[in-house]
C-alpha cells in the first residue's frame, strides 16, 4: 500500500532480529560507540518520538557502552544529527605527539 515491494517489507522485518548489543561491541573506540548510540538515538528519532522499546534499548547500551549518557528526554533530531557531525568532524583531528 505504501510502495514498498514484499522482499523489502521481508527485510525490514527480519532487522529486528538484529544482535545490537553485539554489533556494539564489536566496535572498539569509545568514539565509535558513541556515533553507535548517537545514530541509534536519531533513528529512534526519525518519526519525532521516542517510543518506551527504543528508550529502553538506547539507555542500556549507554550503560553497557559507558561512552557517556545521552539525554533522550531532551535530544531532538537535529542537535542530535550536530552531535554525530562534531563527533566525525573531531576523528579527523590528527592529535600531535607531545
Amino acid at each position: 500500500a505504501a510502495g514498498i515491494e514484499s522482499k523489502e517489507l521481508k527485510r525490514f522485518e527480519n532487522s529486528n532480529k538484529v544482535d545490537i548489543k553485539g554489533l556494539s561491541h564489536k566496535l572498539s573506540s569509545n568514539k565509535a560507540k558513541k556515533l553507535f548510540l548517537l545514530t541509534l538515538a536519531g533513528t529512534a528519532l526519525a518519526d519525532q518520538t521516542i517510543d518506551i522499546n527504543e528508550k529502553k534499548m538506547v539507555d542500556e547500551l549507554t550503560v553497557e557502552l559507558n561512552v557517556g549518557k545521552i539525554p533522550l528526554e531532551k535530544v531532538t533530531y537535529k542537535n542530535c544529527e550536530e552531535m554525530i557531525l562534531k563527533l566525525i568532524s573531531e576523528s579527523h583531528i590528527v592529535e600531535k605527539p607531545a
